[in-house]
């Protein structure tokens, strides 16, 4: 036998275990993955829809409908090469500016959840979060009082905390943090006691009467 043929021979035999290694888009459990294969995508943090859907938030959507079905599809060919393709440069959707938000909430079902853990208030009360499971997209600050006002589901409270220490501000991550004696302690919260303006959070204003600390009001508003 020549090299020739002896190579055809053993390239056929073992391209069986070739094709099975490869990703398949069929998958034992009937799920609509975002990337081949099911595997994770490699910009899970990247915005792909302007309500603050990420590539994370947006394949676990996807994981609820049927792997052959037109919205699988349509999900696959929108989102499939910005969030899975190493050689791809997506650029991340501009994302749309939170509604006016008035802290005055009534109050919930739910136990208190501090969005920061030592109970302070974010250092970066404007950043906008997505949260699966929740409706739409909050800001840290609308967080804040959400939880504060007990609308924020109880089995969300600890996996919203880890998430958003760091992008909401809180703790170290707070702009104003000085050192190992608490985030808490470096600027006060809402409604906390407060004697001049400096001592409350950025967002945050003393107030003249109750002198506790408050959302700044907007000057645009009677």
């Amino acid at each position: 036998m020549n090299f020739s043929l002896s190579f055809l021979v053993s390239f056929i035999a073992l391209l069986p275990a070739l094709v099975s290694a490869q990703p398949s888009e069929e998958n034992d459990y009937g799920l609509c993955c975002m990337c081949g294969g099911c595997w994770h995508p490699i910009r899970g943090d990247l915005f792909i829809t302007e309500d603050g859907g990420t590539c994370e938030t947006v394949a676990l959507e996807m994981a609820g409908l049927a792997q052959n079905s037109q919205r699988c599809r349509e999900y696959k060919k929108n989102y499939r090469s910005d969030c899975c393709d190493r050689n791809a440069n997506p650029i991340p959707v501009a994302q749309q500016e939170p509604e006016d938000f008035v802290p005055n909430l009534p109050q919930g079902d739910e136990p208190q959840c501090d969005i920061c853990k030592d109970g302070g208030f974010p250092g970066y009360p404007k950043i906008v979060t997505k949260t699966l499971y929740m409706e739409g997209h909050q800001t840290c600050e609308q967080l804040y009082h959400m939880g504060n006002a007990g609308h924020i589901l109880r089995r969300l409270c600890w996996p919203m905390q880890d998430a958003y220490q760091e992008p909401c501000g809180c703790g170290p991550f707070h702009p104003q943090w000085k050192g190992d004696s608490g985030g808490a302690d470096q600027c006060l919260g809402f409604r906390e006691d407060c004697s001049r303006d400096s001592d409350c959070c950025d967002g945050l204003t003393c107030g003249n009467k109750s002198r506790r600390c408050r959302p700044k009001k907007n000057r645009n508003t009677a």
